[in-house]
Formats: C-alpha cells, sequence, structure tokens
C-alpha cells in the first residue's frame, strides 16, 4: 500500500489554501466594516495587516511590535499603506515596564517568559 506523501499534489494544496482564504474573508467580512478600528497585537513586520487590507483597503489598523527590527520593517509597510499605523510598544493588561522576551527568530517573541511555560507545559 503507497504511503500519502507518494500522492503528494501541490495544487491540491495550493487549492484548499485559496478556499481557506475565501472563507477567512467571508468570516471577516461578517464582524469587521470599513468603520472598525483593528488592533494589530504583536503585529511583526504588518504581515496581518496587509492580508486584512487585502480585504478591507480603508480599514484602520493599529498595529503593535516591540521589537525594534520588526517595527522599522512595520513603520516601512506604514508608510506604503496610510492605513497601518505603526505603534512601538507591547500590549498588557498592566500600565509600566516589563522584561520583554525574544527568541532567537522574533516570531513567538512575548511579555511571557517561555522558561514558564515550558515548565508549565512539561517541556522542561
Amino acid at each position: 500500500m503507497a504511503r500519502n506523501h507518494e500522492f503528494y499534489r501541490p495544487d491540491l494544496e495550493e487549492e484548499d489554501m485559496l478556499a481557506t482564504s475565501r472563507q477567512i474573508e467571508r468570516d471577516l467580512l461578517k464582524v469587521i466594516d470599513t468603520d472598525s478600528v483593528i488592533l494589530d497585537v504583536g503585529a511583526n513586520r504588518g504581515q496581518f495587516a496587509l492580508e486584512i487590507l487585502k480585504i478591507l483597503p480603508e480599514t484602520k489598523i493599529y498595529s503593535f511590535e516591540p521589537i525594534v527590527d520588526a517595527y522599522e520593517e512595520l513603520k516601512s509597510v506604514s508608510q506604503l499603506n496610510p492605513q497601518i499605523i505603526p505603534v512601538n510598544r507591547a500590549v498588557s493588561l498592566k500600565t509600566g515596564q516589563s522584561m520583554f522576551f525574544v527568541t532567537a527568530s522574533d516570531v513567538g517573541s512575548s511579555l511571557l517568559d517561555h522558561c514558564l511555560i515550558n515548565l508549565h507545559n512539561g517541556s522542561l
């Protein structure tokens, strides 16, 4: 019997991704309109904001990104897309300053201590 990976069809994967993308767009249009203000918390380089602008090009998006390198790229994206307002801050329920834990790649960085998360999940 052949294994699944022998039947890998990139064309079907692309078709599935398009269908998923269309479903996400329909779902977003049910809850977001042009008067909405979107908060993109942990915006990284603005990938999510750019996807939202494809669906609702006039929507205002406040994109929060505390990591300087990612924020600088986010600012460049916002210069071409003025609906994106970059904010070089982390978002928390508490006011003030806090330790920010940065991963090797900036994806996944957080106010949460990853060592404590791994201990809680039994990973350490």
